[in-house]
C-alpha cells in the first residue's frame, strides 16, 4: 500500500511543472527515508505491541486520504519507527511550509491570469479593430490622394486656360488701346475736316452774296438797257445805232441774270449739300466722341478685369501649389498610415498568441491548485474550527426568523469568508445567501428553499456527521479561486442541519 501511494505522489510531483528538480530531488530523498523505516516497522510489526500497530494503521489510513499537514503522527515507545514518526513529522512540517508557499503562489498566479487573459482579449480586439481602422483609414487615404491628384490636374489646367485668359485680356488692352488712339486720331480729323466744313459753308454763303450782287445789277442793267432802248428811239434815226447797243445790252443783262439765277439755284444745292455733311460730319463727331468715352471705360474696365484676373491667377497658382503639398502630405500620410496598419495586423497576430499564452497560463494555475488540492493545510483547520463555531450559535442551530442577521454579523469578523448559507437536514436552503459584499447581497435573497441534497459539501457532511472540506474551484458567484467548508448542525445532538461556508482561497493563505 505504501509503495502504490508513495509511487503516486511521486508520478503527481514529477508532472507539476512549479516545482524544480532539487525539490523533487529532496521529496523522493524523504520518501525513501521514510518508505525504509516504514518497511522496518512492517517487517518487525509481529513483535511491535498492539498499540503500535494501532497507531501505525493510523498513519496509513492518513497518508492514504489527502493529507493534513497540519497533522503530527505520534508512535508510542522507541524504536525505528519512533524515529521513522518523527522524520515524517518532519517531512510533513517542510512539506506544510514548501506547499503553503508553493499554494500562495500559484493562488497569485491563477488570480493573474484571469485578469491577463482579460487585458489579452482587450489587446486582441484593440488590435484587430486599430488593424480594420487602419485598413480603412488606408483606403480612405487613397482616394483622398486620387481626388487630390485629380483635383492637382485640375487646377493645372485652370492655370493653364488662366493664363490664356490674362494673355487674351493683355491683347485686348492692346487693341482698345490702339482703337482708342485711332478714335483719337479720327476725332482730330474730324476736328479739321468740320473747320474745313464750316469755311467752305462761309464761303458758299460768301458767294451766294455775290450772286445776289450779280443779279441785282443785272436787273439794274437791264432797266437801264430799256431806258436807253427807249430813248433811242426817242430820238429817232440818230438813236437807232445806240438802241441796237441797248437792246444787247438788255438781252446780255438778261442772260447775265439767267445765268446768276441758274449759279444760285446750283450754289443753293451744294448749300444744302455742305450742310447735310455738316449735319452727317457733327453726328459722326458726336459718335467718334462717345467713342472715345466707350474705349476710354472699355480701356479701364479691361485695366480693371487684368487686375482682378492677375489677383485670382496668383491665387490660382498658390492653390495648385497648396494642392501640390497636401498630395505631398497625403501620400506621407499613406505610407504612415499603411505602416500602423501593418502594425496592426501585426499586433493582432502577436495579441492572440498573447492571448493563447493567457489560457495556457491559466489552465496550468487552476491545475496547480487542483494538485495542492491532495493536501490539508491548517490554515483549513482554522477555517473549520471558526464554522464549525458559527454553526454552535443559538440563532443558527434554532433556525430563527434572525439567522440571516446572525450570519451576517459573524461573517464581518473573518474577511476570508465571502459567502454563508444555511440547510436543514434534507438539504433545503434555510438561510439566504449571505455575502460579504453587500451589492450581491440582494441576488442572494431569492436562494432560500433550493435543495442541495445532492451536492457533496452537504452529503458528505450528512453521511459522516463531520466537516468536510472541498477542493480548490473557481467561484461562479465572485469568480475568484475558493474552497468550500461546511459542517453539521446539531440541535439535542442530532443532526438537523449543514452549514457551509465559501472560502477566498487567496485571503485564507495569510492567516
Amino acid at each position: 500500500m505504501t509503495d502504490v501511494l508513495f509511487m503516486n505522489e511521486e508520478n503527481s510531483l514529477e508532472s507539476d511543472s512549479s516545482l524544480s528538480e532539487k525539490n523533487v530531488s529532496e521529496f523522493k530523498s524523504l520518501r525513501k527515508s521514510i518508505q525504509n523505516g516504514l518497511d522496518i516497522f512492517g517487517k518487525n510489526r509481529k513483535a511491535r505491541k498492539a498499540i503500535q500497530y494501532d497507531a501505525a494503521e493510523s498513519i496509513l489510513n492518513s497518508l492514504n486520504s489527502r493529507w493534513d499537514l497540519g497533522d503530527e503522527f505520534i508512535m508510542p515507545g522507541r524504536g525505528p519507527a519512533s524515529i521513522v514518526t518523527k522524520g515524517l513529522n518532519l517531512v510533513f512540517k517542510k512539506l506544510n511550509g514548501f506547499i503553503t508557499d508553493l499554494t500562495r503562489q500559484t493562488v497569485g498566479l491563477a488570480s493573474v491570469a484571469p485578469g491577463m487573459h482579460l487585458i489579452s482579449g482587450k489587446v486582441l480586439s484593440s488590435a484587430e479593430t486599430l488593424g480594420k481602422k487602419g485598413e480603412e483609414i488606408e483606403a480612405s487615404c487613397k482616394n483622398l490622394s486620387e481626388g487630390m491628384r485629380i483635383s492637382s490636374e485640375s487646377a493645372g489646367a485652370a492655370l493653364e486656360k488662366s493664363g490664356h485668359i490674362v494673355g487674351e485680356i493683355s491683347r485686348a488692352r492692346n487693341l482698345t488701346s490702339s482703337s482708342f488712339d485711332r478714335m483719337k486720331a479720327i476725332d482730330r480729323d474730324m476736328a479739321g475736316l468740320s473747320s474745313a466744313i464750316f469755311n467752305l459753308e462761309e464761303s458758299s454763303k460768301n458767294i451766294g452774296l455775290i450772286i445776289d450782287s450779280i443779279s441785282d445789277i443785272s436787273e439794274t442793267t437791264g432797266l437801264l438797257s430799256l431806258n436807253a432802248f427807249i430813248e433811242a428811239g426817242r430820238a429817232g434815226k440818230y438813236g437807232a445805232g445806240f438802241g441796237v447797243i441797248a437792246q444787247e445790252i438788255r438781252q446780255l443783262s438778261g442772260k447775265s441774270g439767267q445765268a446768276a439765277s441758274e449759279i444760285k439755284k446750283t450754289l443753293m444745292n451744294i448749300s444744302e449739300l455742305i450742310e447735310t455733311t455738316a449735319v452727317s460730319v457733327r453726328h459722326v463727331k458726336e459718335c467718334v466722341a462717345s467713342g472715345l468715352e466707350v474705349s476710354k471705360d472699355a480701356d479701364s474696365a479691361l485695366c480693371g478685369v487684368g487686375i482682378e484676373h492677375s489677383g485670382f491667377h496668383g491665387q490660382l497658382e498658390s492653390v495648385l501649389m497648396s494642392v501640390n503639398d497636401q498630395e505631398k502630405a497625403v501620400s506621407a500620410m499613406l505610407s504612415g498610415i499603411a505602416e500602423i496598419a501593418d502594425a496592426g495586423r501585426s499586433g493582432a497576430i502577436e495579441s492572440r498568441k498573447l492571448s493563447d499564452s493567457a489560457d495556457r497560463i491559466r489552465t496550468l494555475a487552476e491545475k496547480q491548485l487542483e494538485s495542492a488540492g491532495s493536501f490539508i493545510l491548517p490554515q483549513y483547520r482554522k477555517v473549520e474550527a471558526v464554522v464549525t463555531e458559527m454553526a454552535s450559535d443559538p440563532d443558527i442551530v434554532s433556525m430563527t426568523v434572525n439567522v440571516n442577521r446572525k450570519i451576517s454579523e459573524k461573517i464581518l469578523l473573518y474577511p476570508y469568508i465571502e459567502l454563508v448559507y444555511l440547510t436543514d437536514g434534507k438539504g433545503i436552503q434555510i438561510s439566504a445567501n449571505i455575502f460579504r459584499d453587500r451589492e450581491k447581497a440582494e441576488s442572494g435573497l431569492s436562494s432560500a428553499g433550493r435543495n442541495w441534497s445532492t451536492r457533496e459539501w452537504f452529503r458528505r457532511v450528512k453521511e459522516t456527521n463531520k466537516a468536510y472540506i472541498s477542493d480548490v474551484y473557481r467561484s461562479a458567484a465572485t469568480d475568484s479561486y475558493c474552497m468550500t467548508v461546511s459542517v453539521p448542525v446539531f440541535r439535542n445532538g442530532f443532526l438537523v442541519g449543514v452549514l457551509g461556508a465559501d472560502v477566498n482561497f487567496e485571503n485564507l493563505l495569510d492567516i
